[in-house]
């Protein structure tokens, strides 16, 4: 049964950040403690418990090595997230001017050896938002942003709400080192 104190909390929680965020069309956003801080604990234990854990797969369909995802599962802090994640819709259309629909998320699991070139996302996904639950220091994004680099702080409940449509580069500097997983939440609105 999902904890609907908690849906209400979070949701009440994240979009009040997302609220202090001016609109910015065409935008990048750094964000810090975006999520209620039950929400990211009650997801890094999930991601410890579970081994649930699927390949993913780029857009030529060609696994990405040394990530995995989880991206549903019922009666769950996933449908929970979603479901904060889905209420939140309003400001997201109002912080980039758009008139978009929550996709759902993905957990990410990062092992040693994942990095990512630099790159622009699918501009299918109107927005996109990342939040790192496990990190460490090095393990930050850069994006090549109004003629500037940006890294977004890399501690956990950090990260970034992105326009896709505009093609901001972004890329790791640095790789997953040994004996360490980095989980993230990553959601999108089209």
């Amino acid at each position: 049964m999902l904890d609907t104190d908690l849906i209400d909390a979070g949701t009440a929680y994240t979009q009040g950040w997302l609220k202090l965020i001016e609109p910015v069309p065409q935008g990048l956003h750094l964000l810090e403690y975006i999520l209620h801080p039950t929400v990211v604990h009650q997801l890094v234990n999930y991601c410890y418990a579970t081994d649930l854990w699927e390949t993913v797969f780029n857009t030529v369909n060609k696994p990405i090595q040394n990530r995995q995802k989880i991206c549903w599962q019922t009666d769950s802090i996933i449908e929970v997230a979603h479901t904060i994640l889905d209420n939140c819709t309003p400001q997201i259309n109002r912080i980039f001017d758009i008139d978009a629909e929550f996709n759902g998320l993905d957990l990410w699991r990062d092992t040693a050896g994942y990095t990512i070139s630099k790159h622009t996302d699918n501009p299918i996904f109107n927005a996109s938002l990342q939040v790192y639950l496990q990190n460490l220091p090095e393990l930050y994004t850069l994006f090549q942003y109004n003629e500037k680099i940006i890294q977004t702080n890399p501690e956990p409940n950090h990260g970034y709400l992105s326009d896709n449509t505009v093609g901001i580069p972004h890329w790791m500097d640095n790789s997953v080192p040994e004996n360490f997983v980095r989980y993230s939440l990553h959601a999108t609105w089209s």
